[in-house]
């Protein structure tokens, strides 16, 4: 097993990561990752009773693990400058070997942090690092900025389909909108952020019809819930809030087919509460822009 780091050399090889003064120190810093990464990629990271895992103690150690990750996966996702097929098949083989757990871990991270009901700056640290962990995970090029032949994923996220299970069965999207719903404002602006890309996930993942029409519902009840309650209208008068929640609702009206919509059981209220508060969206745009 990895030795364990304290926590100033980590924040400097976290920097180095981030701002690297020349390519061996970027290459130092990454044989560091790597020989940590077991650690960092593991579930059992971050336990619902909050304890770290033997070289991630505390909360320090964990924004900076998670803040490792996210520079790895956002470096994995940049195109290649000097040899292309080399970077794209180093970017393939971490897309199939770690991203999905690195994402797996995000999320049971987030879900012990929100049963945890703290809010204290360590924390705030913490829930900001795993939603930007998050987004960056579903924002990864998945097929290497080419789309599948089916004209009814295009534009959506590529989601490979061994990511199934965490859209159908890990409680994905309830995770996300309690989050969104208890966090302040801007880490729930980053949740809002990772709602709207899950709006727009590809609709061929899903296994079936059910589970489908299953995650569109989940989807239309929460925003349902949001436009026609007192505590979704004070979520929304927060302008970042605001301005991702329309992001979110016009990407899930792209990806998603009226006949798939128009079965829920409350559309026609859905369909009004959306107009109105669209219509009601032109109307005040003076008034966000000024603010």
């Amino acid at each position: 097993m990895a030795t364990s780091l304290d926590l100033q050399t980590l924040e400097q090889y976290c920097e180095t990561l981030y701002n690297p003064p020349n390519p061996s120190g970027r290459i130092q810093a990454e044989s560091l990752l790597n020989y940590h990464f077991p650690t960092f990629s593991n579930t059992n990271g971050y336990n619902a009773n909050g304890a770290g895992s033997e070289s991630v103690q505390g909360v320090g150690h964990r924004v900076l693990g998670i803040r490792l990750l996210t520079a790895v996966a956002t470096e994995m996702n940049l195109p290649g400058t000097k040899n292309v097929v080399k970077h794209r098949k180093a970017a393939v083989g971490f897309r199939d070997a770690q991203l999905l757990p690195i994402f797996q871990a995000a999320l049971s991270m987030l879900q012990s942090v929100l049963q945890s009901q703290q809010s204290d700056p360590q924390t705030e640290k913490l829930k900001e690092a795993l939603m930007l962990l998050m987004k960056a995970c579903l924002a990864f090029d998945f097929i290497g900025s080419s789309y599948e032949d089916s004209s009814e994923d295009m534009g959506s996220l590529q989601i490979p389909t061994t990511w199934r299970p965490v859209f159908e069965e890990s409680g994905y999207l309830d995770i996300l909108w309690e989050s969104w719903k208890t966090f302040a404002s801007p880490v729930s602006v980053l949740v809002m952020e990772c709602l709207s890309q899950a709006a727009s996930i590809r609709r061929s993942l899903f296994s079936g019809d059910d589970s489908r029409h299953a995650y569109i519902y989940r989807f239309m009840q929460e925003i349902m819930q949001t436009l026609t309650t007192a505590a979704g209208q004070n979520k929304l008068q927060d302008l970042g809030n605001y301005h991702e929640f329309c992001r979110m609702l016009s990407r899930f009206k792209m990806t998603y087919q009226l006949s798939e919509v128009s079965g829920y059981k409350d559309i026609q209220q859905w369909l009004s509460a959306v107009g109105e508060f669209t219509a009601q969206g032109f109307l005040s745009w003076k008034v966000w822009r000024s603010l």
